[in-house]
């Protein structure tokens, strides 16, 4: 695949094996080599192989954050860590001037959440936020529908998230509410920037109820799909 090299946009990756690496490397490949994923973070030898794997090239690793920036001329960096560390990551571009594309939801519970928007109120450049179900074609339908007005004017709207897939989520970091902030964060956020998308306001007041489940049965908290001795006839092992 080859690029005009004056028109590359080179960018870091903080979180390479994972979320980040997924969207630059689909954002090579959609955009025919133009975003250049050059440098990045990832601690975790193997993910970072992993990355690698499915890239012709192999970034550039940093020990930090703030490293990365430090030695690296970049044209913007994708923030894909895990939640609880997004602001951590984010504080490291004060002073700096480089967009930002930073994966949802902004942080894993609401004081830090509220950090994130106060960052990016006073940060000098751009910073995104990758609401990815905006560009689902049958959502980009429905709003192509609701702008013309084929229903008239909406007065009550009902988002039901079944979310029939997902079980390693509960297997992984997301599991523990301190790394993800639960899956009200992680998946309703979608709900949340759809809903507003369509109705192109915002609202005056909010209320919620809540109801916490617990995952899992009669197996401990610590045990792994891969470790159960259950896991191939288990109904929830990642392996079924």
């Amino acid at each position: 695949m080859t690029a005009d090299s004056a028109l590359i946009l080179p960018v870091g990756v903080v979180g390479w094996g994972g979320r980040g690496g997924g969207i630059a490397r689909e954002g090579y490949r959609a955009l025919g080599g133009l975003l250049q994923p050059v440098a990045c973070v990832e601690p975790n030898d193997d993910r970072y192989e992993q990355g690698c794997r499915d890239f012709p090239s192999r970034p550039r690793r940093h020990p930090s954050v703030t490293a990365l920036l430090d030695a690296e001329p970049l044209g913007g960096v994708i923030i894909g860590s895990p939640n609880e560390f997004h602001l951590e990551h984010l504080r490291a571009f004060a002073g700096r001037r480089v967009p930002v594309l930073l994966e949802k939801p902004l942080d894993a519970t609401f004081e830090r959440i509220c950090d994130v928007v106060r960052f990016a109120a006073a940060y000098p450049a751009p910073i995104l936020v990758g609401h990815c179900m905006r560009f689902a074609p049958i959502l980009r339908a429905a709003k192509t529908m609701l702008a013309r007005g084929d229903i008239g004017q909406v007065c009550s709207v009902r988002f039901v998230q079944n979310c029939h897939y997902g079980n390693g989520i509960f297997h992984g970091w997301r599991r523990e509410r301190a790394c993800s902030g639960g899956q009200l964060i992680e998946k309703a956020t979608h709900d949340f920037d759809i809903m507003l998308w369509f109705l192109e306001t915002w609202p005056q007041t909010v209320a919620a109820l809540a109801g916490r489940h617990a995952f899992g049965g009669d197996k401990p908290a610590d045990l792994r799909c891969r470790d159960c001795a259950d896991r191939a006839t288990c109904p929830e092992s990642i392996q079924n």
